[in-house]
C-alpha cells in the first residue's frame, strides 16, 4: 500500500506554526515515508524550513486572488490523500476544499476560530482553546534585565511585536541604567538572534517557542496556562513537552485554565525577579 500524500495547512503566525511542529512531527514519526507539503504564507517559509519536516514547502498570499487561484491549481494536480487544516480559517479550509482533496481534517465547531468552518471539513477535531492574558508584568522583566546587567555583565535583548512599544518603554523604565536592546526585526534576523542567545527567558510566546526548536536554553514563565501542554517542546524528545535542557517556572498553587483575561494571574504575579534571575543564573553558567 503507497504512503499518503498530506497537504498541510497552516498560513501563520509565528508562534501558531512553532504550535503546530509537534502535530506534523508525530505525522512524520507515524509515516516516516510519506510525502508531506506544508502550505504557508511566504513570510513564515524560513519558519517552515528550520523544523525539517515537510517534503516541500508551498506558499501562498490569501490576499490576491491570482495566488490562490494558481496554488489551488496546484493541489488539484497534486492529488493529495488527505488534507489538515490546522489554521482553522475559512480561507485556509477552502484550499484543501477546491482542491480537491477527498479527506480534509480540521477543528470541530466548538474549538473553530470562525464561524461556519467545519462544513468545509469531512473529519473534525475538538481541542481546547488556548488564548489567555497570561503575562509576566514589564516592570519585572526590567527588574530582571537590570539584575542580569549587573551580576551576570550580560546585556538583555528585549524582542517585541506590533502594538507593544509601550510594554518595552515600561521594561526600559524599570531597568535601570541596564539600557536593555529593543528590538523588532524581521523573522530571520530573529532567528539568528535566538540561536545565538545564551538564554531566553518569557512565556509561552512564539519567540519562546522558536528559540526552543533552534535549540536556544530557555527559562519559561508561566501562569495558569498548563506547561505540560504548551510547555517547551525540543524536536529530539517527542514524548514530553519539556527537556532538561529548559527551566520552567510556574506556581504550584497555579489553576490552569484558558479564558481570556485583561490582567496578569494571580499565579504568575507569585513568581518573582529573584526566581527568575536565578533560573538564567544556573543556565547561562551551565554553558559557560
Amino acid at each position: 500500500m503507497p504512503e499518503p500524500r498530506f497537504l498541510v495547512v497552516r498560513l501563520g503566525s509565528l508562534g501558531d506554526i512553532v504550535h503546530t511542529f509537534p502535530a506534523v512531527a508525530g505525522l512524520r514519526e507515524s509515516f516516516p515515508g510519506a510525502e508531506i507539503v506544508w502550505l504557508t504564507h511566504p513570510r513564515w517559509r524560513d519558519l517552515v524550513e528550520s523544523s525539517e519536516l515537510a517534503t516541500e514547502i508551498w506558499e501562498t498570499e490569501t490576499r490576491s486572488y491570482r495566488s490562490m487561484r494558481e496554488i489551488i491549481r496546484r493541489i488539484r494536480k497534486r492529488h493529495f490523500t488527505i488534507g489538515i487544516d490546522y489554521q482553522g480559517l475559512w480561507k485556509s479550509a477552502a484550499l484543501p476544499f477546491f482542491g480537491g482533496v477527498s479527506r480534509r481534517i480540521g477543528f470541530s465547531s466548538q474549538t473553530i476560530r470562525e464561524f461556519g468552518v467545519p462544513i468545509l471539513y469531512t473529519d473534525r477535531v475538538l481541542i481546547t482553546k488556548t488564548h489567555i492574558a497570561d503575562r509576566w508584568p514589564p516592570d519585572r522583566f526590567g527588574s530582571l534585565c537590570e539584575k542580569i546587567k549587573h551580576t551576570l555583565g550580560m546585556r538583555c535583548v528585549v524582542n517585541y511585536g506590533t502594538g507593544e512599544e509601550d510594554l518595552v518603554s515600561a521594561i526600559k523604565a524599570a531597568s535601570g541604567e541596564a539600557s536593555p536592546i529593543a528590538y523588532n526585526g524581521s523573522l530571520g534576523q530573529l532567528m539568528a538572534l535566538l540561536r545565538n542567545a545564551a538564554c531566553i527567558v518569557g512565556g509561552d510566546t512564539g519567540p519562546l517557542h522558536l528559540a526552543v526548536a533552534l535549540g536556544t536554553p530557555a527559562v519559561a514563565i508561566f501562569g495558569p496556562t498548563d506547561p505540560t501542554r504548551n510547555g517547551p517542546y525540543r524536536m529530539g524528545d517527542r514524548a514530553c513537552s519539556d527537556s532538561s535542557i529548559d527551566i520552567v517556572l510556574r506556581s504550584p498553587q497555579a489553576v490552569t485554565t484558558y479564558k481570556r483575561g485583561d490582567q496578569p494571574a494571580p499565579s504568575i504575579l507569585e513568581i518573582d525577579v529573584d526566581a527568575v534571575f536565578d533560573a538564567v543564573r544556573r543556565q547561562v553558567q551551565v554553558r559557560r
